[in-house]
Parts: structure tokens; sequence; C-alpha cells
């Protein structure tokens, strides 16, 4: 039973979380121990606050997601965990995040706010509009790198703001993608807006993302740093999203994070990447 409910809360997607770790790293405030331990604390109340918002959304989306391959088998979707019962988890993961939420500023607590109500305005309607849809995905990633700074009163580049909207539609029009590859015919049946999308189209706006992720995070190693080392980093920004677009591509509908999570050398090109980035800014 207990192991339904830690499913209920997507473990998988917590990944996403780690972008309020960007502040941490690129305003060099990893080598200070309350920074890590308030950053730290904020992966736990955004993981807590996301986890809400997983099962709300597996709560209201429960009989489209008996129309999934995958979906289906989730817990509520599957009767493994009542809707009732549901509810009471959502009461109970919103009373400890409120707890965790005592120990951040109004500042961390309204822009939590409003990652909630972009989430709200989601799933009662938004979702089902194209391009809307994955821009709302988008701002949620945004949202979770302003939250990361503001939790250390740390400036944070515009290029770095730009360049996780584009990574975030990129990752957002993979799942678009995911799904319809998966679901086939029955796209529509679990989601609006997908007998609109097309693969085709979908491919496009992949393409002028990828550009744009890189373009934007060259644009940063360059102008936010006198010295030209931080550069390198290039190297693994481009790897990884040509590594996640070409699994995409050739995959058999996978989700984006578990794309990420089953590829060994993505995974591994993720880990030389972050530590690239902090032995440089150590240097510099």
């Amino acid at each position: 039973m207990i192991i339904n409910y830690i499913k209920l809360m997507r473990p998988k997607q917590w990944i996403k979380n780690l972008f309020v770790l960007a502040a941490l790293v690129f305003s060099k405030k990893f080598i200070e121990i309350d920074a890590i331990v308030y950053s730290a604390l904020l992966f736990i109340y955004f993981t807590l606050i996301s986890s809400v918002i997983y099962v709300f959304n597996d709560l209201v989306d429960a009989d489209r997601d008996k129309h999934h391959p995958k979906k289906k088998n989730r817990p509520i979707a599957s009767g493994k965990i009542t809707k009732n019962k549901a509810i009471f988890f959502i009461i109970f993961l919103v009373i400890i995040a409120c707890l965790m939420g005592i120990n951040f500023g109004l500042n961390v607590n309204l822009v939590i706010a409003l990652y909630i109500l972009n989430n709200i305005f989601y799933t009662f309607g938004l979702k089902n509009n194209i391009i809307i849809d994955v821009m709302m995905i988008s701002i949620g990633f945004l949202l979770r790198v302003v939250t990361g700074a503001l939790v250390l009163d740390v400036y944070i580049s515009s290029w770095i703001i730009i360049c996780t909207f584009f990574l975030s539609m990129l990752m957002a029009l993979g799942k678009r993608r995911s799904e319809m590859i998966a679901l086939e015919n029955k796209a529509s049946y679990h989601r609006d807006n997908l007998q609109i999308y097309s693969v085709k189209l979908i491919d496009y706006m992949l393409l002028i993302c990828v550009a744009c992720t890189i373009i934007t995070y060259s644009l940063y190693t360059i102008l936010e740093y006198e010295s030209q080392i931080f550069m390198v980093t290039i190297i693994f920004v481009f790897y990884g999203i040509f590594r996640y677009v070409y699994l995409l591509l050739s995959g058999d509908g996978r989700m984006p994070e578990e794309i990420i999570i089953g590829d060994k050398p993505l995974l591994l090109d993720i880990c030389i990447f972050g530590i690239s980035c902090i032995l440089i800014l150590l240097y510099i």
C-alpha cells in the first residue's frame, strides 16, 4: 500500500526539481554550508508541492488515464487507491508542505503560490490548448530557477532564465511527442489537443528549441564571464541535448524523464557537466 502512495507522488518526476539548484551552482554558493542546506530544503519543499500537484492531476485525469497504455497503471486510474484516499493524501502532503514553508520568506512562498496557480490553470483547461500547454509547463521550470535564486538572495543571469525556458520547452514538446507515439489513434481520448498536434509540427518546434537552448547557453558562457574557459561546458550541453533528441526521435514513446534516467551516456554527460561547472567556477 505504501508503495502505491509513493508511486502516486511520481518519484521519477522529482528530477525536474533539480532546477532549483541552478542558482546554487552558478552563483558559486555551493561552497557555503548554509546555502547548500537551504537549497536542499527548498528541493524537498518543491518536491512536496509538485507531488501534491501530481496527485491532484491524477485525481482529475483518472478517467482519461485509463485510455493510456502506461498511465492506466497509475494508482488512482487502476483503482489501487480510491479517490477519497487520494484526497486525504493530498491534505496530508499539504500540511507537511505548509510546515516546511514556514522556513522560507514571503517572496519564496509567493513564487511557490504562482507555481501552484500555474498548475491549476494548466489542469483546468490550458493543457488542452496547443502551444500554450507546453509554455505553461516551461513556466513551471522557470519558477523553480527563480525560487532557487530567491532562497539564496543571489543574482541569476537572464541568459540562464531564457535558456531554461527553451530547455524546458524541449522537454515539454518531447512529452507531447511521446504521448502521440505511445497512444497513436487513441491520443485524442487522453488529451484533446493531441488531435491538433502532429509529430511533424512537434519535430519542427523541437529543432527550434534545440538551436535556441544551445545558443542562449553559449551566450551565457561568453557574456557572463571574463574567462573563456567556461565555454568548455558548451560541449557537454551540445552532446546532452543531441543525445536526448536522438533518443526521443528513435524511441518507443517513453517520457522525457524516463529517457534521461534510463540512458547511461546521457546521465554520465549530465554528471560531467555539473562537475565541470563546479570546478571551473571554483577556478575563475
